[in-house]
């Protein structure tokens, strides 16, 4: 796995931790690119550690064939003079450091492309920044405007609950028809008791009356 994968797999996970753990959308958004940032600036070093081993590189590989052309030419030099062991002696270096030049070689070019993936990489993780950045406000409205319609609604619901506004009125208007019932039965139940009380005394008249009709009935009898 490379090193980008490693960097854009543990960016991944540490994200989302974060969005488990937190239900405010900003505050989601902004440690989202705060861990994003984190990440770029890993990024960015290990990119500068690599191009200054390419660079560690590329130095040692311009010594080593130096003295690999040093030692030809000492070589060829001794060669001619019909010095045998010194001419040996060179051969024996050059190959030395044509082998270690190889190596070098070989670990510039490895060392290179992995520096050209990082760039590349890099450069991706920043235009992904950038374009997360200018998605933030969009996002933050909508979803500013999705908890309005959330807060909206529930407020409805609530009002049309067994425990809401709306039940509330119904409870209030039922209680003042109760007391308008109670009302008409307390005045049909006062009529009642006048009806009574007339009867009453119509009843004690007629008595009354007659009564004295007896009296005069008895004085005239007498008479």
């Amino acid at each position: 796995m490379g090193l980008f994968s490693r960097i854009s797999n543990l960016f991944k996970a540490s994200t989302h931790g974060v969005i488990d753990r937190m239900e405010d959308p900003e505050a989601m958004l902004n440690q989202y690119l705060r861990n994003m940032e984190s990440q770029m600036r890993k990024a960015e070093a290990s990119v500068v550690r690599i191009m200054g081993t390419a660079k560690q590189l590329s130095a040692q590989i311009n010594e080593e064939q130096e003295l690999l052309e040093k030692y030809a030419n000492h070589a060829v030099a001794a060669a001619q003079i019909g010095n045998e062991e010194l001419a040996r002696h060179a051969i024996v270096k050059k190959q030395q450091h044509a082998a270690k030049l190889e190596i070098l070689n070989n670990e510039f070019a490895a060392t290179s492309k992995s520096a050209d993936e990082l760039r590349q990489a890099l450069q991706k993780m920043h235009e992904e920044y950038v374009a997360m950045t200018q998605r933030k406000d969009a996002l933050i409205a909508r979803a500013s405007s999705h908890k309005a319609q959330k807060k909206v609604m529930k407020a409805l619901r609530d009002m049309s609950s067994s425990d809401g506004v709306a039940a509330g009125f119904n409870r209030v208007e039922q209680r003042i028809n109760n007391m308008g019932y109670e009302a008409m039965a307390y005045n049909e139940l006062q009529q009642r008791n006048w009806d009574d009380e007339l009867q009453r005394i119509s009843d004690n008249k007629a008595i009354d009356d007659e009564l004295q009709a007896l009296k005069i009935k008895f004085v005239s009898n007498a008479g």
